[in-house]
């Protein structure tokens, strides 16, 4: 049996939007074929919300277009606030709203969240060896100071002593076992009790190329993370809040920040 969608899986659906918006549409009037219908007021506020429910139905696909359209919409709803007679539609998008703008911008937050931490990859450390010194800061170890050590597909960065902990917990950081021979008699130092291995934390490497435990950077932590962090080891800013898009209100044309 198919289960139902989780709270966030429901966030990010488009078809939640798509069927809301459909219920609204359906309620507004249709304009009237009159000549003076386009001077008629009565005429141009359901004209008004018959391009703002089409315009967000076909930016639904494109992120920077539909945020947008939602910011117009709300301009569009500050106008008709104080209307002493609110026609149905009208209300019902007020009430509507709100709910939809919020689920929009947590699911917005969200895919961004997602983006920039695959531009944070997960690394393997280990200690860094006069005899094999790394090109770079933080940089990849090198493949005879690499096969020393346990395979793994997870790239492997070497880091000086001095800054092998993580600098937000303070930690230090766990290098992998030694790769050893398959003759049994040797005892792995990263066995558990019942016999099979330690795994280390996961470890992210910033942009900076500073490498931190996964559970400690704030962005892990949160779906929704939207503040600035700052590497607290070089201070380099490796995340930014995001940035809400200037527009113009389609009745005044007024720049809105």
């Amino acid at each position: 049996m198919a289960q139902d969608a989780s709270p966030v899986e429901e966030d990010f659906s488009k078809d939640w939007f798509t069927e809301r918006l459909d219920l609204i549409q359906q309620k507004i009037p249709k304009p009237s074929d009159s000549s003076d219908s386009e001077s008629d007021s009565s005429s141009q506020l359901p004209r008004r919300f018959q391009w703002v429910v089409e315009s967000l139905k076909k930016s639904l696909n494109e992120p920077e277009q539909f945020s947008l359209k939602l910011a117009e919409t709300s301009m569009l709803l500050d106008h008709t606030a104080d209307l002493s007679d609110k026609p149905d539609y009208v209300q019902e998008f007020h009430q509507f709203f709100p709910d939809f703008r919020r689920r929009w911008q947590d699911g917005r937050v969200r895919d961004v969240v997602q983006e920039r931490r695959s531009k944070m990859p997960i690394v393997r450390y280990l200690p860094c060896i006069p005899d094999f010194p790394p090109s770079e800061v933080n940089g990849p170890a090198p493949p005879d100071w690499l096969a020393m050590f346990v395979h793994s597909e997870i790239p492997s960065v070497c880091i000086e002593d001095y800054n092998a902990c993580c600098n937000i917990c303070l930690e230090d950081l766990e290098e992998p076992p030694l790769a050893m021979p398959d003759d049994g008699d040797d005892v792995d130092p990263m066995a558990d009790d019942s016999g099979g291995r330690t795994s280390p934390k996961l470890l992210r490497q910033l942009p900076c190329r500073h490498v931190l435990h996964e559970n400690c950077l704030p962005m892990f932590q949160s779906e929704n993370y939207d503040e600035v962090f700052e590497c607290p080891v070089c201070r380099t800013q490796v995340w930014a809040k995001l940035d809400e898009p200037s527009v113009s209100c389609p009745v005044c044309n007024n720049v809105v920040p």
